[in-house]
């Protein structure tokens, strides 16, 4: 294909040469403009790890508080014998459970699709393992008094595992929310 030919144009190979070009220089501008949109992107992912570590952080303590007011480092059982024996105890062990928060920004909830699948994965299950710690003490704290001691201590140990099952849930998310902070 000639663009000149015995002194006449041909406007087609011209046409298709501008056509080429116009081509070229798009699929530049929508490369560059991807990847800079990837480094935006990776800059929001880490901005927002950052900001999202003091929140589970919070609730590591809030879980680590509650863990010692039911079961005393000094080994103290007596709070753990209230709860088996009277109603009143275990509603406050419900409502001191209920106390416990894992606030996700509203940054994370528009775009939950920023980070990783493991770091999703890892805040979902701090966030199911802490309402599942409140509802397990809601429902320990509905048993009455006449209920079956065995009833009441299966209930309680639900409990006691519950609260390990949350501490590690959102330890591991505090570790996954630091690393992505890190990196990206």
């Amino acid at each position: 294909m000639w663009l000149c030919t015995e002194w006449k144009i041909d406007w087609d190979a011209v046409a298709a040469v501008a056509t080429a070009a116009a081509a070229i220089i798009a699929l530049i501008i929508w490369s560059f403009d991807k990847a800079q949109r990837k480094r935006e992107r990776a800059a929001s992912a880490k901005l927002l790890a950052q900001i999202m570590t003091t929140p589970v952080g919070a609730t590591q303590i809030e879980i680590a508080k509650f863990r010692c007011y039911v079961v005393p480092s000094d080994s103290d059982q007596t709070y753990l014998l209230d709860v088996l024996n009277d109603e009143n105890a275990r509603k406050d062990l419900a409502a001191q459970a209920s106390k416990i928060t894992i606030d996700l920004p509203s940054q994370f909830l528009d775009k939950a699709d920023i980070f990783s699948e493991t770091v999703n994965n890892r805040l979902a299950n701090a966030f199911s393992q802490v309402n599942r710690l409140k509802k397990m003490s809601s429902l320990l704290a509905d048993l009455p008094d006449s209920a079956l001691e065995e009833e009441i201590s299966q209930h309680l140990m639900a409990v006691l595992n519950q609260i390990k099952e949350a501490e590690q849930a959102t330890a591991e998310a505090f570790q996954a929310l630091l690393k992505a902070g890190k990196s990206s």
